[in-house]
């Protein structure tokens, strides 16, 4: 029997959330039982969270997935190299329909208290009907811009020739003054009763600008910023709650009112997407998912050169924020990461924000650009 998946679980991306930490154990560290630790809190860890130990089927309605939980268990590799270094790395890969970064975390965090020889510090909500639209759904009550096609270069008629680009990997830092800098420019003339923006609102902000630039895009560009928002409590989700609850509301500009007007322009279109997502946005988002006879050409696969799915590469970007989640002190017992970051980004435009790992204020952005002069930052 196929359990559903939320209506917020099926449009996700067709792939895995990727994680990786990096270890720096002391001279007792055996990776023998390392590896051992790992394997028993991981069979373990999967009884709490049954659902990572099953499988995903197609239902044969409209591209949509159902989890069998079969108890098939998961695939633990281990892998050594001969390189001289010291340190032990952990990488995890969970599927994005399965879950969102928060519920990714949840579970890894828990593995590790299990490894410990720990309880659970929160127990798995697994009812995933709550995001899922009643049948038949209701008509959508907005207009819902985040599903439609993001706009193209100009001159151009599809994206076959920005998705084949190559792409690089960047990761940048922000160190606590330049992102207080970033936040008075953006919030410097606003009222004393204004609601200051925010440094995900500045730096994402900023990050856009900055493509249009690197990008050369002509003044009439249209460009869209595809935000990631957490609705666990939009409408209220119970503590726990296991699956993907994450909205992506589209901000919009041309590139040349970006470039042109002042960074808390930039922010502010940020802020109204996301203040669009209420609790009858939601529910109105679910229902649009719901009625639709595929949902495939909504997913993402967050693949570098995937020619199919949404891609949302030049001229738009993609920027989620990290900074919200508990991503350090995973300690399995040979103490706390020295590193942690996404395994992997997908197309070009694909960033994470992160607060680095010293957790002084800085930010590490995880960036992909496409190669070449119009690619770089």
């Amino acid at each position: 029997m196929l359990l559903p998946v939320s209506d917020c679980d099926q449009v996700n991306a067709l792939n895995h959330v990727l994680s990786i930490y990096f270890y720096r154990p002391t001279s007792s560290f055996s990776i023998a039982s390392a590896i051992g630790i790992l394997r028993n809190s991981l069979s373990q860890a999967l009884v709490h969270f049954y659902q990572l130990a099953g499988r995903l089927h197609w239902t044969g309605n409209g591209g949509r997935l159902g989890l069998e939980c079969n108890a098939m268990g998961a695939l633990l590799y281990q892998a050594e190299t001969n390189a001289k270094i010291d340190d032990f790395a952990l990488a995890v890969a969970i599927s994005h329909i399965i879950v969102d970064g928060a519920s990714a975390l949840h579970f890894i965090a828990e593995w590790a208290r299990i490894a410990r020889g720990e309880s659970l510090d929160m127990v798995p909500f697994f009812d995933r009907t709550l995001l899922l639209a009643g049948d038949p759904p209701t008509p959508p009550r907005f207009d819902h811009a985040e599903f439609s096609p993001p706009p193209l270069l100009i001159g151009q008629s599809d994206n076959t020739e920005e998705r084949k680009k190559e792409t690089t990997v960047t990761m940048l830092q922000l160190s606590k003054e330049h992102v207080e800098k970033l936040k008075k420019m953006a919030n410097d003339g606003r009222s004393s009763g204004f609601r200051a923006y925010s440094r995900y609102e500045v730096v994402a902000g900023h990050m856009w600008r900055c493509a249009c630039r690197a990008r050369e895009h002509e003044n009439k560009q249209l460009t869209k910023l595809r935000v990631a928002v957490n609705i666990r409590m939009r409408p209220p989700l119970p503590k726990g709650y296991f699956g993907n609850a994450v909205l992506t509301p589209l901000a919009t500009s041309q590139a040349g009112e970006l470039v042109s007007r002042p960074l808390g322009y930039a922010a502010g279109r940020i802020r109204e997407a996301v203040e669009m997502i209420t609790d009858e946005y939601v529910r109105s988002s679910l229902d649009f998912v719901r009625s639709q006879s595929d949902v495939t050409q909504f997913r993402t696969f967050n693949t570098a050169g995937c020619t199919q799915g949404a891609f949302f590469g030049n001229p738009n970007l993609e920027i989620t924020s990290w900074m919200g989640l508990s991503n350090y002190n995973t300690d399995f017992g040979w103490g706390k990461e020295i590193y942690m970051g996404p395994g992997a980004l997908g197309y070009d435009g694909k960033s994470i924000i992160l607060s680095s790992h010293e957790e002084d204020g800085s930010l590490v952005i995880a960036l992909r650009t496409a190669d070449g002069p119009y690619g770089g930052f």
